[in-house]
């Protein structure tokens, strides 16, 4: 597997157009995640879907740059596989182009729901991650646990913690009854 990706690495950066369709396919979920998870653990608000698809664009012309030196740098024989050496060149080169800095107040918004936002500061930033993908995006749970590289078993766990959570909410048991 490892000699066909560097073979569809170097046949995406020769111009094979078809080739870097499948590229794009292949790691473009993988780093959108990533730089949202990202995002999310530096507190940077995640909600602006277009501001974080043009980061990720961003991003991707940056690996692609003076040829896609790093991902032609990319060594099955180190132990990487080619989606993570991509998501570590995309994290480096969200680093540079976006550096940490002091979360800014968040614009006035709608009066938002203290249940609500008091369920989600409690999660970690990957349990977020699953709830906005499967409940506000509509990502199937086995594609979400594909994206973040997680396991299926820990994708429902986050998705039967936001359930118990909204049982409590609406004030039914949580033996089992469905909202």
């Amino acid at each position: 597997m490892s000699r066909l990706a560097t073979a569809l690495v170097h046949r995406a950066l020769e111009g094979d157009k078809g080739a870097l369709r499948l590229l794009a396919r292949r790691l473009l979920p993988l780093i959108h995640a990533r730089v949202r998870l990202r995002l999310l653990q530096r507190g940077e608000p995640v909600h602006d879907t277009q501001a974080i698809d043009d980061l990720v664009l961003a991003i991707w012309l940056d690996l692609l740059a003076e040829r896609g030196r790093g991902l032609r740098a990319y060594d099955p024989a180190s132990g990487e596989s080619l989606e993570r050496h991509a998501i570590r060149l995309a994290v480096e080169a969200l680093e540079r182009l976006r550096p940490a800095r002091a979360a800014a107040p968040a614009p006035e918004a709608a009066a938002p729901d203290p249940a609500a936002e008091a369920f989600f500061a409690a999660l970690a930033p990957e349990g977020r991650l699953v709830i906005r993908y499967v409940f506000t995006d509509g990502v199937r749970p086995d594609r979400v646990a594909e994206i973040l590289d997680l396991s299926r078993a820990r994708v429902d766990h986050w998705i039967e913690v936001a359930r118990a959570q909204a049982r409590r909410a609406q004030g039914l048991e949580t033996t089992g009854e469905s909202p």
